[in-house]
């Protein structure tokens, strides 16, 4: 694969460019994309699972050829985190209810939080695996619990109110 299209992949378009926090900048620029999605066209919830599947097998393969011995996990490559981004914002759209911005804005969050203090089973996973599939895998799961924690926490705000 052509590097400057690894690159250009890899860093979704080169959010990952960024100087400053380029994970950060990454998971911004994905929920900036899906807000914009779901706000012009209001597509199923399924779409969100579909396209993060989509992205997750992109991010192995892009990933494969982004990974050196010397730089297995670049700070450049942010597709794993849209891919997070993406899983953790499935199951709040499926839930319904909610403003839009609200729901992307959580899984924004949660998936951050996961995905910088990555907790044991993730950690693991993250060392466990190489190249590729090792560089996506810990941010799926990050959204993943990102997932299932803003699931909660939205569901428990819709019985209450």
């Amino acid at each position: 694969m052509n590097q400057r299209l690894t690159y250009t992949i890899g860093s979704f378009f080169f959010a990952g460019a960024s100087p400053f926090a380029p994970g950060t900048i990454g998971s911004l620029a994905a929920a900036l994309a899906i807000l914009g999605v779901e706000m012009l066209w209001s597509p199923p919830w399924w779409w969100t699972l579909v396209a993060a599947i989509l992205v997750f097998f992109l991010g192995v393969w892009v990933g494969n050829h982004a990974s050196t011995p010397e730089k297995p996990d670049p700070q450049w490559f942010v597709l794993d985190e849209v891919a997070g981004v993406l899983i953790a914002v499935t199951g709040q759209i499926a839930l319904g209810g909610h403003e839009v911005w609200l729901t992307v804005l959580s899984a924004f969050i949660a998936f951050r939080v996961f995905d910088i203090l990555k907790p044991t089973p993730i950690r693991q996973v993250e060392r466990a695996l190489k190249r590729g599939l090792g560089i996506m895998v810990d941010d799926a799961l990050a959204g993943v619990f990102a997932w299932v924690v803003t699931w909660g926490a939205l569901a428990s705000m819709q019985q209450i109110s």
